[in-house]
């Protein structure tokens, strides 16, 4: 049995390697034999999960120094070319992280002083390390920071568009924060494949996969020149539908494209398609303004609507 006496924790017998501990709520949950059903639970105050997460994380790596050499490998993982040459993504974030934990294969975890693990993550605590907050500051692309970095393998995926019915193709768009809410918005609504141009925001970028919200860990997506997509999806058979402020109305002219395989296009927030791209289009459609006063759309926004016309 273990108890919390004046605010340190005591076993009473020699705790076996089979033995669990965790925290969980308010309770100290301790599962003696792992094959066994059984679990005795005690009252566990605030201070206890803290105590036990202590006992649990013995292996963890504490770093305080910029100059660790793990450290500065992790900060080099800022450019594009590092995490493409190690071929790692960084996920930020509890919710992100553990959609990643669930289809990618996990190399390292970093969280700040104050962050504790969650023992359902099952995070091997060998590849956790802890670090200051100044530190973990410098690696965070976020003001408000919820305290964990995971560093996974990047994703290993296959595009075989004969087997595909729906994509989104994206020219030019630069915002990691459109570029996200378009892949989360592309898996909501079906969308099988979204293809990047090369002068897009890097899909596998630390913005791009928190504003997905895990969403790219599940959907295909592949960079090229916008032609080599293009000429690909045509060969497949595809109809192209480009959004175009020139257009014709969404609504009146969007229902012949509905009934083919379709790859929806898009394009830069402020330039729209370049001609090139729209040379490929069969269809050039717009989302009709019910306000003369408004300008435009922001492209993740129009390319929601787009993809929810077209796919009635």
């Amino acid at each position: 049995m273990t108890r919390i006496v004046d605010g340190r924790l005591y076993s009473e017998t020699n705790l076996a390697p089979q033995w669990q501990i965790r925290a969980q709520a308010s309770f100290l949950i301790i599962q003696i034999d792992t094959c066994s059903r059984t679990l005795c639970i005690f009252p566990c105050p605030a201070q206890c999960y803290s105590l036990c997460m202590d006992a649990t994380q013995n292996t963890t790596q504490f770093i305080t120094s910029k100059d660790n050499d793990f450290f500065k490998k992790i900060k080099s993982y800022a450019l594009p070319k590092n995490r493409k040459r190690d071929e790692v993504i960084l996920v930020e974030g509890k919710r992100s992280y553990r959609e990643a934990l669930q289809v990618l294969k996990l190399r390292h975890t970093l969280t700040n002083e104050e962050y504790r693990l969650d023992p359902s993550d099952d995070t091997p605590l060998e590849h956790h390390t802890k670090l200051s907050n100044h530190l973990f500051a410098a690696l965070s692309d976020t003001k408000n920071s919820q305290g964990i970095i995971g560093i996974f393998d990047m994703p290993c995926q296959s595009l075989d568009l004969s087997l595909l019915n729906k994509v989104v193709v994206l020219e030019g768009i630069q915002d990691p924060g459109n570029v996200g809410t378009l892949i989360r918005t592309a898996f909501f609504l079906g969308y099988q494949a979204v293809l990047f141009d090369d002068t897009c925001a890097a899909p596998f970028s630390p913005k791009v996969v928190r504003s997905s919200m895990g969403a790219i860990f599940h959907l295909p997506c592949f960079t090229a020149p916008i032609e080599a997509h293009l000429s690909s999806v045509k060969d497949a058979g595809f109809c192209i539908a480009g959004g175009d402020l020139q257009g014709e109305d969404i609504q009146k002219c969007g229902a012949a494209a509905q009934q083919q395989r379709l790859a929806l296009l898009l394009g830069n927030e402020g330039t729209g398609l370049s001609e090139v791209a729209l040379s490929y289009c069969d269809y050039r459609l717009r989302i009709p303004e019910k306000n003369e006063e408004a300008e435009s759309l922001n492209v993740a926004v129009a390319g929601g609507i787009m993809m929810y016309l077209l796919n009635e």
